[in-house]
């Protein structure tokens, strides 16, 4: 869903080459992954309530601070703001998702996606404002933190051409 072209192109690239090296690839919508991408991150996901707990004493004190980036202080400080009602929903929904992963992946090898979305942005373009740096980090970590979520496991195997955008 919303692949950048460059590595929408090196995908199906990579799903030809598996079949023709004789493996059965079956390609279908999978809504339940849309749902679960909705579900889990819709207030931020796991990671800025639990960086929050782990880093609020530093994060409160102006000294210590500093010593931070500013962009990922702003991300973790976020997770102040999730209440204990909400973070428990959250546990609920991603147990529920786990297992309609599961089913729906059983009797299958695996499963195939792009790591990422899209090809590693340049830092002048990735840091260009604030509101651009979040939205490339949400896009890059979206493939990767999803399966992490469901309790996945997952390799990267490069699939681009040499000299291209990986």
């Amino acid at each position: 869903a919303d692949l950048e072209p460059t590595v929408a192109s090196a995908f199906d690239a990579a799903i030809a080459r598996l079949r023709a090296a004789g493996a059965t690839v079956h390609g279908s919508p999978t809504p339940l992954f849309d749902e679960a991408q909705a579900q889990l991150y819709a207030r931020g996901g796991f990671a800025a309530p639990e960086a929050w707990h782990a880093h609020r004493a530093m994060l409160s004190d102006d000294v210590t601070k500093r010593l931070y980036d500013p962009r990922v202080a702003s991300r973790i400080a976020s997770g102040a703001e999730c209440k204990t009602a909400d973070y428990l929903q959250l546990l609920r929904d991603r147990e529920r998702l786990v297992a309609a992963t599961e089913e729906l992946l059983r009797g299958y090898d695996g499963y195939i996606a792009p790591t990422c979305a899209l090809a590693a942005p340049t830092v002048a373009d990735a840091g260009a404002t604030d509101s651009g740096y979040v939205a490339y980090n949400l896009k890059l970590l979206r493939n990767t933190g999803l399966v992490n979520a469901l309790d996945g496991c997952a390799a990267t195997v490069p699939c681009h051409a040499e000299g291209e955008a990986p």
